[in-house]
């Protein structure tokens, strides 16, 4: 899938680098027209929380077999296309609907956030977003 390819190239590349969000968008982009083509019913989505805006996907068989909903949260630096990838699929095979949903620290929440930045604190070793909430 193309949108691998990009994910893969964002990753990779220094995100100073005026290219990183080109690359993220490209990737996002590309999924988004595969899933058009696809055997599946699609719908982006967006939910706020923490007045943080994050993205997701909402995918579901065109004749859905029991109502089960799989509901995946992309990981530290993953994104809901490498998500969808993951366990998106199987679910869809499955006939269950999915959702996937971006975390607060994922790529996918930096695209609609560009402000906000993740970093350590020296005291205890956790997490904390631009405006100390953990």
């Amino acid at each position: 899938m193309a949108s691998n390819s990009y994910r893969a190239a964002e990753y990779f590349a220094p995100i100073e680098d005026h290219r990183h969000i080109q690359l993220e968008l490209r990737s996002r982009d590309a999924f988004r027209a595969a899933m058009q083509l696809s055997d599946w019913s699609f719908e982006p989505l967006e939910i706020v929380v923490d007045d943080q805006r994050l993205s997701g996907y909402c995918l579901a068989p065109h004749q859905p077999r029991d109502g089960r909903v799989l509901l995946a949260v992309s990981g530290f630096d993953g994104t809901l296309e490498e998500t969808h990838l993951q366990v998106g699929v199987a679910g869809l095979q499955r006939g269950w609907q999915v959702v996937l949903i971006s975390g607060h620290g994922p790529m996918d929440t930096l695209r609609l956030n560009p402000q906000t930045t993740l970093c350590r604190t020296p005291n205890d070793g956790s997490v904390r977003g631009r405006h100390g909430r953990e």
